[in-house]
């Protein structure tokens, strides 16, 4: 394989995901080699639920209750209380009805949010991860 061959001579790469990669600039084995995330997010600073701010933040908690319901003109909200030994947080998803299936009370979680963190909720986590499912970095 050379730098200068096309991405489909990459094991996985094929003419599809070759177009798809074509699209962001990305046509040849270097191209790929130097092509680089657009966000990068570290979080790998696991903090205690007492310690939270609004901002990037990690928690390792287990999750307490989660359940799902519909709202208002047929959105579904998912909750999910999780808790470490310093308190307890709710979380919200929005539209995503699969999730309250996944969560089960007693799971260990890994969670993580950007934003929309006020008082003890946070809302739009960005993974949901079972402990070691999650390791701590976000890529995207």
């Amino acid at each position: 394989m050379e730098l200068t061959d096309p991405v489909t001579v990459v094991k996985g790469v094929g003419e599809e995901l070759a177009k798809k990669l074509a699209i962001l600039g990305v046509k040849t084995v270097a191209d790929l080699i130097d092509y680089l995330p657009r966000r990068y997010e570290d979080y790998s600073d696991v903090m205690a639920i007492r310690d939270l701010h609004p901002g990037p933040v990690t928690i390792k908690a287990v999750v307490k209750q989660a359940v799902g319901r519909y709202v208002r003109r047929g959105m579904h909200l998912t909750e999910a209380v999780v808790s470490d030994d310093t308190g307890s947080l709710k979380l919200i998803w929005f539209n995503q009805p699969y999730l309250s299936d996944q969560i089960d009370r007693g799971d260990p979680a890994m969670c993580l949010s950007n934003r929309n963190l006020f008082g003890r909720e946070a809302a739009h986590p960005l993974d949901h991860g079972r402990g070691s499912a999650f390791d701590g970095m976000h890529v995207d």
